[in-house]
């Protein structure tokens, strides 16, 4: 009888809890009513957001125990507790939760200004904003303005140490601000996208449920194609039935043009460069990139709105690019080339920012500033291929090539890529044991041909935004946005409703009977009642220990969330690693069909 009423309070115990839960998913369901309306919202970029600068004394190697000098680092974070419910025990009021936005290749005030999104739905839930830069990013440089002076700086420069950063930095604030029970949602774009999965993947004791926008986590050997990046930016530049035929019959004018000194002299002149060209050399190697890239930026922000994310840009920058061909005879190389000038500049110059004469090898988002980590980065473990292939494309043949890529990674920075290690530390496809992650993809960005485009498991969706842009559901609300980004947008705060509502499942081994508590507790009552001890206990200890945070976590409230806990958090099943090698499965879109670019310019920022 003892037996049966220790098991009955167990039961009891874990139904009070459920409720408890029931009850803060319908709190945040009413401060989701109550939210002010987004209609005043401005057509271009808000107003800059306010909060504070800290910085943050952070460890530079996590993973190993032999002293680095430096030993830390200042890491650089923003947060804003305008709308944050601060904890009061003497009244019972709980902390609110705390929206972390893991930065990406850039100054983190540059992503904190673009994520509207956050700042919108932050009074809804009061709740706190936090936005940590990444190492090596922005202010944020282990080694100060030495960083980039020697390759051996970078080698604490790796998306685990970065993962462990925000990790540590969270800890520390949320016992600070005596808020170490509130739940953290993370959010992320593109980089940022894929670093907010992986850390709820790697870290699920810490963050509750992970927002990744436009987050290409498949974009890498073997399990996407090299082609797929730019045949969708070939998609978008279709907006116009003669832009992107125009576009691919223009790399062999060019060509064709730089093998005179005639020719030359008309592109130096009609691209307004500060130094003629000299060579045909120049031609393939400076102006066909600055080319490329402005394209593939373009499709990346073709946003409904002007934004000045990656530069001042209008509304629609591709439908505005295509419009310079228009009335333009495809016969004739002057006027296709003197097209192209035009449709380039409404990414390089559309303000005029450029000045009076263009350097061509100069063709990154100036806003991003710090193309030396994403370099490195990608001579690392982002090795993400992207290739060109002409009849399949609107480029010239560049077809991805892995040993070129080797190589000049080798010469830059003296290591050598590991094309198949993100898949092999974070399982590639083999993901759908974890949970508590939303995957948002716009079918205009060129970087969701690598993202999850179907829902894994029942808290692993996916939502596919029609005209939707690079991460243009994280932007702040605007007048013009389609229907489709609306939609999400509800759905994101749905799933952040239940996130919340859950929180953390390694916290309380009773929620990891939150989706089964019904069968749960009839076992163990029948198991009582006919006096099988046995399976009584067996369930109480292993089925019942196994809480819903995803694969690996059943073993995390045992170690805790001690100063070592994030090194094994949560790895890919052991099955998945043993069969790698050597058969691996085609990609969403192709497989794999040759390989790729001769030039080393690597990947175009996420």
């Amino acid at each position: 009888m003892f037996r049966i009423a220790v098991l009955l309070l167990l039961i009891a115990s874990c139904a009070d809890a459920s409720q408890r839960q029931l009850g803060a998913r319908s709190l945040a369901q009413a401060a989701l009513k109550h939210q002010k309306s987004n209609s005043n919202v401005q057509s271009l970029d808000p107003a800059p957001y306010v909060y504070n600068v800290r910085y943050f004394e952070q460890t530079l190697d996590h993973f190993n125990f032999e002293p680095t000098v430096p030993a830390t680092y200042q890491q650089k974070y923003l947060i804003n507790d305008t709308w944050w419910q601060k904890p009061d025990a003497s009244k019972g009021v709980a902390a609110g939760p705390i929206f972390f936005y893991t930065g990406n290749e850039g100054p983190i005030t540059l992503f904190a200004q673009n994520t509207g999104f956050m700042w919108d739905i932050a009074p809804a839930y009061n709740a706190l904003l936090i936005f940590a830069e990444h190492r090596y990013y922005g202010d944020s440089m282990p080694y100060g303005n030495q960083t980039f002076s020697d390759p051996k700086n970078l080698r604490f420069l790796t998306m685990p140490q970065a993962l462990a950063d925000f990790a540590r930095l969270l800890s520390v604030v949320k016992t600070d601000l005596n808020a170490v029970q509130a739940p953290v949602i993370a959010f992320g774009g593109s980089y940022g996208g894929m670093l907010s999965s992986w850390f709820r993947m790697k870290y699920p004791h810490i963050v509750a449920g992970a927002i990744a926008s436009s987050a290409p986590i498949w974009q890498f050997t073997g399990i996407t194609g090299p082609e797929v990046y730019n045949q969708i930016v070939t998609g978008d530049f279709q907006v116009i039935s003669s832009c992107a035929s125009n576009i691919r019959n223009s790399w062999d004018m060019m060509t064709t043009l730089s093998q005179t000194a005639d020719g030359l002299a008309f592109l130096s002149s009609a691209f307004h460069t500060c130094s003629p060209f000299a060579s045909a050399d120049h031609i393939m190697n400076d102006l066909f990139p600055y080319i490329v890239n402005a394209y593939g930026y373009m499709a990346m922000v073709d946003y409904p709105y002007p934004t000045s994310f990656l530069g001042p840009m209008p509304a629609y920058p591709v439908t505005e690019a295509c419009g310079k061909f228009l009335g333009v005879s495809s016969t004739d190389p002057r006027a296709v080339i003197t097209a192209v000038y035009q449709a380039v500049n409404v990414f390089y110059n559309y303000s005029g920012q450029q000045g009076p004469c263009v350097n061509v090898s100069s063709n990154e988002p100036t806003t991003l500033a710090d193309a030396g980590g994403w370099n490195y980065q990608s001579c690392t473990e982002m090795v993400m291929p992207i290739g060109q292939y002409g009849g399949k494309d609107m480029f010239y043949p560049a077809p991805w090539n892995l040993t070129s890529i080797i190589q000049g990674c080798q010469q830059s920075f003296g290591v050598t890529p590991r094309p198949y290690w993100i898949e092999e530390y974070l399982g590639g496809k083999n993901i759908q044991d974890f949970t508590n992650i939303v995957f948002t993809n716009g079918d205009l960005d060129p970087w969701s041909g690598g993202g999850v485009l179907a829902q894994l498991a029942a808290t692993l969706p996916s939502i596919y935004i029609k005209g939707g842009a690079h991460h243009l559901d994280l932007r702040s609300s605007n007048p013009a946005d389609p229907q489709s980004v609306i939609d999400a947008r509800q759905q994101i705060r749905g799933w952040i409703d239940k996130f919340i509502a859950t929180g953390d499942s390694t916290s309380d081994p009773c929620k990891g009977m939150v989706n089964r508590s019904t069968v749960g507790a009839s076992l163990v009552l029948v198991a009582a009642i006919s006096g099988l001890g046995t399976f009584a206990l067996v369930y109480i200890l292993f089925v019942r220990r196994r809480p819903v945070g995803g694969q690996g976590s059943a073993f995390i409230d045992q170690r805790g969330d001690g100063p070592y806990a994030q090194f094994d958090a949560v790895l890919p099943p052991r099955a998945y690693v043993a069969s790698r090698a050597p058969a691996r499965e085609p990609g969403t879109y192709a497989d794999l069909s040759g390989a790729a670019s001769e030039r080393a310019s690597l990947n175009p920022q996420a």
